[in-house]
């Protein structure tokens, strides 16, 4: 009886893993821009304690191009010039080949959490990078 239970569930593991297509692996790069700005010390520290973190948590997001993509690969670094931080983003996103076929009510989102040093909120810029023309745009 114990064989037969193995038997039948690997006749039906192979039966669904066969009806199950293989995705396209069209990918393309999702554009980022900034959701909030929040700094990393909370604002209730007591008179005698002093935060010795300097810096932003900054959440972003990106909405995808279809029901079914999803995110696969994410990059983030940050570099100052002329006292602007610019984060530099490097995504990669799977264009599902059945998205045509799926209908959803909204586009889903990507959405991430960055900490980064020395900021505030007026001196941050996005800078998503771009495959077709190799290199980062705002």
């Amino acid at each position: 009886m114990k064989n037969l239970a193995i038997l039948l569930t690997i006749a039906f593991s192979t039966l669904i893993n066969a009806e199950t297509p293989i995705p396209n692996v069209k990918t393309y790069n999702p554009v980022y821009e900034i959701i909030s700005v929040s700094p990393m010390c909370p604002g209730d520290i007591p008179e005698h304690a002093v935060c010795m973190a300097y810096g932003s948590v900054v959440k972003i997001k990106a909405k995808l191009n279809g029901c079914l993509d999803k995110v696969v690969k994410f990059n983030a670094k940050q570099s100052i010039n002329n006292n602007v931080n610019k984060i530099k983003i490097k995504a990669v996103a799977i264009d599902h080949k059945d998205n045509s076929r799926v209908l959803c009510r909204r586009l889903p989102e990507d959405i991430k959490t960055i900490t980064i040093e020395y900021s505030s909120y007026n001196d941050i810029e996005i800078l998503n990078y771009d495959s077709t023309y190799n290199t980062y745009l705002k």
